[in-house]
């Protein structure tokens, strides 16, 4: 097996613990609505939301006129959800610390809308290496090209790096293109794959 250089992270359900369920749910409780046509409103939306063709208020402004609804201090309503939903996994975080420490270069790959891309700069740690936003790049995993730009940023060849996510058709995409793939289930069985690939003992619980 190729050496690892490289670790690459996903971002929601690996690192913190964000679900569109909850999301979903804050919406539907603060204007009542009905979940299922919210869900639906949402789902048409989201390929546009994650590679940044529309924004965070792009978003609020469609919802206004789908549901006939105002939605006062819109710059502030993804903050006051987002606070509620992201929680970071303390865990990861210490792991990432160590990988850091052992001159492992660190990437964060994520499907992401610019709302919450807004939330993470300024409300969490992000010492990654490079980060690559798909509402950014507008590129979704798991399409080729995300993973191409994230391997050119941290100029590592696909075999030299090694995807972490919680979805197993983003880890098929990364290993279409040559990377090395770990499906995220829980802490404990990535620590030990991790270990693994990369012909180490990490100490992080």
């Amino acid at each position: 097996m190729p050496k690892i250089k490289a670790v690459v992270f996903d971002l929601g359900g690996v690192l913190v613990d964000h679900t569109v369920s909850g999301v979903l749910s804050i919406f539907t409780e603060m204007f009542s609505l009905n979940k299922a046509e919210l869900v639906k409103f949402f789902k048409e939306k989201e390929d546009y939301q994650m590679r940044g063709i529309i924004n965070d208020i792009d978003i609020l402004e469609a919802a206004e006129t789908h549901f006939g609804i105002t939605i006062d201090s819109k710059r502030h309503i993804w903050p006051m959800i987002y606070d509620q939903v992201f929680r970071m996994r303390l865990n990861m975080f210490k792991l990432l610390e160590e990988l850091m420490a052992q001159d492992y270069s660190l990437g964060l790959l994520s499907n992401i809308d610019v709302a919450a891309v807004k939330y993470l700069r300024h409300n969490m740690p992000l010492a990654f290496d490079e980060l690559v936003f798909s509402c950014d790049v507008g590129s979704v995993k798991p399409e080729r090209q995300i993973y191409e730009m994230m391997l050119c940023k941290l100029q590592v060849f696909p075999e030299h790096a090694v995807m972490i996510d919680d979805r197993i058709e983003n880890i098929e995409g990364a290993e279409a293109i040559g990377m090395q793939g770990i499906l995220y289930t829980d802490f404990v069985q990535l620590k030990n794959d991790l270990e693994n690939h990369l012909e180490i003992t990490l100490s992080s619980e």
